[in-house]
């Protein structure tokens, strides 16, 4: 199941994530997202899940394995929790 999750930083966003081996993934797509770019800047972000707030550190994945691990979850639909 993939949800929602809200994460605080520059601007704060509401996107759709998954989890993948044990961590939380979220996607900002194919285009540039300034919220993506500046958790580059700025990696400490709040993510809200469930009503739930938790402090973070964010990191761009650029593995392709990491990414292809991602991918096979959100196109199944199904990602454990």
């Amino acid at each position: 199941m993939r949800d929602t999750i809200q994460i605080e930083t520059r601007p704060q966003v509401n996107v759709s994530g998954a989890v993948v081996d044990g961590k939380l993934c979220a996607s900002s797509g194919d285009e540039p997202q300034n919220w993506a770019e500046n958790i580059d800047a700025n990696p400490l972000v709040r993510a809200r899940i469930d009503g739930d707030l938790y402090d973070l550190k964010a990191r761009r994945v650029t593995d392709r394995a990491q990414l292809q691990a991602f991918s096979v979850v959100w196109l199944s639909g199904n990602t454990p929790r």
